[in-house]
């Protein structure tokens, strides 16, 4: 028996809340096997680090040109790419036999999560009318929010039962279930074949991306003197240097610099970075600190984690309306108040 249409659409959807899902899971889950996989692999701090890092890190370089991507070919195909290579990155994940192959995997996870992610939001306005799109909004929202108190507690219990690569295995049958999905009910948008893509600021940026986390990833390793050090670290400047430069010349720009003539834009991006720095460092150091020092098991970690998270998730539920009421300024300065006790 056939769907009809509109139930297409919203069959559709559950397949981007599962993708969402699997997406959402990979950090939290993470930083829980991080002292696992620091005894298994061999793994320095160092390499800990990259682990979590490159990630991020490709996921940052991805999502711009990603989108782009999606206008270009086609973003129910750039979704299928994108499922298989975060399928296939999480099954060499879970195998992976040493730290370079394992630091492989998760920057092929991180580039199948850029084109992931924008695309998702990309073919909602193609699926829904206008009256529709809030509802579907909100749930892939509530999806992505949910990620965060189920991935802990599921990562733990796999921990606890399983070897560390069982936390990568349990992404195949959710990437599995919405590539069938996609292929069956998403339909395809309109390509965009003349927009041009601006592969030299796209390298720019990757560069100066990765030439500066490296340096301070080797900070903790070697100081800052030391020219493994500051030798990335001063690369990575001169390529930000000239990103800006490029940008502003370029026809089609990667990144509208105009954005940052904003002073509020250029604030909330600020903050929002920082804020960022830091909850990548906690989620970071505290499962290993409740396993190494408290000896506390997987599960353990998972549940000692839960307060912040539920922190995390009341803070960003009442954000717009506590910003309505005494004004986003207030807002921020209580955030950053909070944060600031917390840490201490």
């Amino acid at each position: 028996m056939s769907l009809r249409p509109h139930a297409r659409r919203w069959w559709a959807l559950a397949a981007l809340v599962l993708t969402s899902l699997a997406v959402g899971f990979d950090v939290t889950i993470l930083n829980l096997a991080l002292p696992s996989m620091a005894a298994d692999l061999h793994a320095g701090n160092a390499e800990l680090q990259w682990f979590v890092t490159v990630y991020t890190l490709v996921l940052a370089a991805g999502m711009i040109p990603a989108g782009m991507l999606g206008d270009r070919f086609g973003r129910r195909r750039i979704l299928l790419v994108a499922l298989a290579v975060f399928g296939i990155s999480s099954l060499a994940a879970a195998y992976a036999p040493t730290t370079g192959i394992f630091i492989a995997a998760r920057a092929a996870l991180g580039l199948g999560a850029a084109l992931i992610m924008p695309t998702m939001l990309a073919v909602l306005p193609t699926m829904f009318s206008e009256h529709e799109r809030p509802k579907a909004i909100g749930t892939l929202a509530g999806a992505s929010m949910l990620a965060f108190p189920i991935g802990p507690l599921l990562g733990g219990w796999l921990l606890d039962h399983f070897w560390w690569g069982s936390v990568f295995l349990i992404n195949i049958p959710v990437v599995v279930l919405a590539f069938l999905a996609v292929a069956a009910w998403l339909p395809e948008s309109p390509r965009e074949r003349g927009r041009r893509i601006d592969a030299g600021g796209l390298v720019l940026s990757s560069v100066a991306l990765t030439a500066l986390t490296y340096g301070l990833i080797e900070i903790g390793e070697a100081g800052w003197t030391d020219a493994a050090v500051l030798g990335p670290l001063l690369a990575g400047v001169a390529a930000l240097a000239l990103f800006v430069v490029w940008e502003r010349r370029a026809e089609a720009p990667l990144v509208n610099l105009a954005l940052f003539g904003n002073a509020r834009f250029t604030a909330g991006t600020a903050l929002a970075t920082l804020v960022n720095f830091t909850i990548f460092g906690v989620l970071f150091a505290l499962p290993q600190y409740f396993q190494a020092n408290l000896g506390a098991d997987a599960m353990g970690s998972s549940l000692r984690l839960l307060p912040l998270v539920a922190g995390m998730l009341a803070g960003m539920s009442s954000a717009a309306r506590l910003s309505r009421t005494i004004g986003p300024k207030l807002a921020a300065g209580l955030g950053f108040a909070l944060l600031t006790a917390g840490l201490f």
